[in-house]
C-alpha cells in the first residue's frame, strides 16, 4: 500500500493508511508521531488528515508534512498508472513529475526535466525537488547579476550627500554644524524583492532535509548578504512588488518563493520536536494551471474562432459581479468564475470553471455535483453568458466525459468536460492543447510543432 524512503512514507490524496502499517514501514513511525499527528492537525482548518480509528486518512491537500525527521509526503492521484498506488514506483514517480508540471505552468517556473529525472534517484519527496529547483533558479539568476535599484534614504550624516534638507536638518541640528540631515538615492540590492527572496531561501533551508539542498540554499542567502531580512512578510507586502523590464527575469524566482511562502511551511513546535507542514488546496493549482495553459498556448487552442480576441481573464479580473445586494442597495457575493472569456465590447461569450473533483462515468449524473451547476446557472444568468464549460480531471482510469445540460430558466448551456491528467504531462503537450481545443473550440487541432 505504501512506498517507503528512509523516513519518508508516501500516500495519495483521499488515501487510508492504519498506523500499524505506517509503523511496519521501519521508516521512523512512532507512537509518538500519531499524538504528535492529533495534536497539531486534528482540529487544523483546513484539514490536512482525518484521523479514524486506528488509521490516518489523508484529504484533498497535497504537500508534506514532517515531525523531527520523518516525513509524510501526500502526492495528487494524476499518475500515469491510474492506479495511484503508493507501493508503486512508477505510480509515485509519475505522480511527482506531474505535479512539478502543474506548477511549472501555474506559477511560471523554468522547467528543468534533466534535473527532476536526476533528483528522482535520490530518496527525495517532491518537497526537496522543488527545492532544488529554486536553489537552481536562483543560483543561475544571482550569476547573472543581483537586481538592485534606487533606494532613497533619509539620514543625518556626517558629510553632505546628495540633497541638504534644511527645514529638518535645523530642526534635528540646530546647534551642530558638523551634522547634515540629507536625502539621497543609493543603488543599492536592498530591496523588497531581494528581501522576499532571501527570507524564503532562509525559510526553505531551515525545512530542507537534503543535505545538498541545505548547503546550495546556505551558499545562495551569503551571496545576498547586502540584502536585509525583513521580520515577516505577508500577502499585503508580497503584493507590493512590481515587475518592470529591469526585473522581470526575477518573476518565476518570485513566484516559487511565493509558492513557498503562502502555502505554510510553517514551522511549530510539539514538545521538543520540531514539525511543518507545506501543503496546498489540489483545486486552486488545477484551476490556475488551466488558465495558465490556455495563456500559454493560446494561439494554438483557440486560433481562427474569435476567442483568441478575447481578453482572458483569471479569477475575473476587473470584470467582477455580484449576486445581489443588501437593504443599503451595496452590492455582496461577488461571484469569481475562474476565466472569463471577453469580447471588447464588454459581453462575455464564454465562462470556464475548473472543479478539481474526481467524477463517477457509471452514474448518471457522472458525479457531478448540484451546487456546481447552481454556481454554473448563476454564473451563465449574472454574466448573460450562453456558455459555461466546466472542467474536471480525467483520472484514475474513467473513460472521457462529454455531458451537455440544457438549462430550463435560461438561454444558455452548461457542458461538463475532463482533461486527461493521468497521462505524461510533460511528453504529451501537444495532446493537452489538442484537448482544450476540443472542449473549448469544438475541432480538432492541426499537429504543428510547439515549445513548451
Amino acid at each position: 500500500m505504501l512506498l517507503n524512503t528512509p523516513r519518508t512514507i508516501t500516500l495519495f490524496e483521499h488515501q487510508e493508511c492504519t498506523y500499524k502499517d505506517l509503523e511496519d514501514r521501519k521508516c521512523g513511525f512512532q507512537k509518538d508521531h500519531q499524538i504528535i499527528l492529533k495534536r497539531l492537525y486534528g482540529d487544523k482548518k483546513p484539514k490536512i488528515f482525518h484521523f479514524l480509528d486506528g488509521a490516518l486518512k489523508a484529504t484533498n491537500l497535497i504537500g508534506i508534512v514532517r515531525i523531527g525527521d520523518f516525513s509524510i509526503e501526500i502526492l495528487p492521484k494524476i499518475d500515469i498508472t491510474g492506479k495511484a498506488d503508493a507501493k508503486d514506483a512508477e505510480s509515485v514517480y509519475s505522480a511527482r513529475t506531474n505535479l512539478l508540471f502543474l506548477l511549472r505552468y501555474a506559477f511560471d517556473l523554468k522547467p528543468y526535466e534533466n534535473d527532476i529525472a536526476a533528483m528522482h534517484k535520490k530518496p527525495a519527496d517532491w518537497f526537496e525537488i522543488l527545492t532544488f529547483l529554486y536553489a537552481k533558479n536562483l543560483q543561475e539568476a544571482l550569476k547573472r547579476g543581483i537586481f538592485r535599484n534606487y533606494i532613497t534614504h533619509e539620514e543625518n550624516l556626517g558629510v553632505l550627500k546628495g540633497k541638504w534638507l534644511i527645514s529638518q536638518h535645523l530642526n534635528i541640528n540646530p546647534f551642530q554644524k558638523h551634522r547634515f540631515y540629507v536625502q539621497y538615492d543609493e543603488f543599492s540590492p536592498d530591496n523588497l524583492l531581494n528581501q522576499v527572496l532571501k527570507f524564503a531561501t532562509i525559510q526553505i533551508r531551515c525545512q530542507s532535509m537534503d543535505a545538498s539542498n541545505r548547503q546550495q540554499l546556505a551558499i545562495l542567502s551569503d551571496w545576498m548578504d547586502e540584502v536585509i531580512l525583513p521580520p515577516a512578510l505577508n500577502n499585503a507586502v508580497l503584493e507590493q512588488i512590481i515587475f518592470t523590464r529591469l526585473n522581470e527575469r526575477f518573476r518565476p524566482l518570485f513566484n516559487m518563493a511565493k509558492l513557498f511562502l503562502e502555502n505554510q511551511a510553517i514551522e511549530t513546535q510539539a514538545g521538543a520536536t520540531n514539525a511543518f507542514a507545506y501543503t496546498f488546496d489540489m483545486n486552486k493549482l488545477f484551476e490556475k494551471f488551466i488558465a495558465k495553459f490556455i495563456q500559454e498556448h493560446r494561439g494554438r487552442i483557440l486560433g481562427g474562432t474569435g476567442y483568441e480576441l478575447c481578453d482572458i481573464l483569471e479569477k475575473a479580473r476587473g470584470s467582477h459581479k455580484y449576486l445581489a445586494k443588501d437593504d443599503k442597495g451595496k452590492d455582496i457575493f461577488r461571484l469569481e468564475p475562474d476565466i472569463i472569456f471577453k469580447n471588447k465590447d464588454g459581453t462575455v461569450p464564454l465562462i470556464i470553471d475548473t472543479k478539481y473533483k474526481i467524477l463517477n462515468d457509471k452514474e448518471r449524473k457522472k458525479g457531478i455535483k448540484e451546487e456546481d451547476m447552481y454556481q454554473a446557472a448563476v454564473y451563465a444568468q449574472i454574466y448573460k453568458c450562453q456558455r459555461v464549460v466546466l472542467i474536471y480531471p480525467q483520472v484514475n482510469n474513467i473513460t472521457p466525459i462529454q455531458k451537455n445540460f440544457k438549462l430550463n430558466v435560461l438561454d444558455a448551456e452548461v457542458e461538463v468536460r475532463t482533461v486527461n491528467l493521468s497521462i505524461d504531462l510533460p511528453k504529451e503537450v501537444l495532446k493537452i492543447i489538442n484537448e482544450l481545443n476540443r472542449i473549448i473550440v469544438g475541432r480538432k487541432s492541426h499537429n504543428n510543432g510547439i515549445n513548451v
